[in-house]
């Protein structure tokens, strides 16, 4: 009798980002980000110094996911993304785009990671402030997937999909 084989491969999926009813707060301070907040199991940010330890090692493939509130769904996928370390106020780092979304990170590329507070982007009035989240700012809502939640249109933006009312960001090992 002739035996087959099946080899299994595991991957690893760390969800890092997801917002679905606004029931948790965004305009957070910068340790709030660097160290993560909210429930795994509902809203929440992973942190940024756990974002980064898990893309230092590795090459590591991003998707982001959004649905506006008619519940369409698009997608962007990154082969590599990564962010710099906490001196380097985590700078984004992505290359490989493909998907239905748009190219919203392509914009961000070396930029740093803002709060309201610290005025870490380009641009004046801080960003940040006015969109109430933490985020690389490039272009002020361009791109924020961390801004304020509001069912009739609030700050969450990817390029020129707006009133976004579930996102999610997810990393796996780049294979």
């Amino acid at each position: 009798m002739n035996q087959e084989t099946e080899q299994v491969v595991c991957i690893n999926i760390e969800v890092i980002q997801y917002r679905y009813d606004g029931s948790q707060r965004f305009d957070r301070t910068w340790d709030e980000y660097k160290e993560g907040f909210g429930d795994l199991n509902k809203e929440f940010w992973l942190g940024n110094e756990k974002i980064r330890r898990l893309t230092e090692d590795g090459v590591f493939s991003l998707l982001i996911q959004i649905w506006d509130s008619k519940s369409t769904k698009w997608k962007a996928y990154y082969q590599n993304f990564s962010i710099g370390n906490s001196s380097m106020n985590y700078a984004l780092q992505s290359a490989g785009f493909s998907g239905s979304a748009g190219d919203g990170l392509g914009c961000l590329q070396g930029q740093h990671f803002s709060v309201c507070g610290p005025d870490l982007d380009a641009h004046s009035p801080l960003c940040t402030d006015l969109s109430w989240g933490g985020w690389w700012v490039g272009s002020c809502h361009e791109v924020n997937l961390n801004g304020l939640y509001s069912t009739s249109g609030g700050n969450l933006s990817w390029m020129s999909h707006h009133t976004l009312m579930k996102t999610q960001m997810k990393l796996t090992p780049y294979i």
